[in-house]
């Protein structure tokens, strides 16, 4: 894998190519690099046309004037929900689980 990291249209951008067709735009959410577009590109010999490539397909994705912002806000990682209070938790002992749900554990 190759990756290049780049700031286009205000938004700071890694470029990831696989070294044969495929490609990954990633953007940073949460302390990751997260896919938001990804494309096939066949016949690509060197970094810098896969480079040009990407370049082009960003070019596409971001016309001049248009905010990547509309983009990334539907990547932003959603709070985990709540867990079931009726199955065990990780790390949570059987006896600790029986005592929050309310039951005696089997001796």
């Amino acid at each position: 894998m190759k990756h290049w990291e780049l700031e286009h249209a205000g938004e700071l951008i890694r470029i990831e190519w696989n070294e044969a067709a495929t490609f990954n735009l990633q953007t940073p959410i949460g302390g990751q690099w997260v896919d938001y577009h990804c494309f096939t590109c066949y016949g690509i010999e060197t970094d810098q046309e896969a480079l040009e490539h990407a370049f082009e397909v960003l070019a596409q994705l971001f016309p001049e004037g248009c905010n990547p912002d509309s983009i990334f806000a539907e990547l932003e990682p959603q709070p985990e929900p709540a867990p079931e209070p009726y199955l065990q938790q990780p790390n949570e002992t059987r006896t600790e689980y029986c005592t929050r749900i309310g039951i005696a554990p089997h001796t």
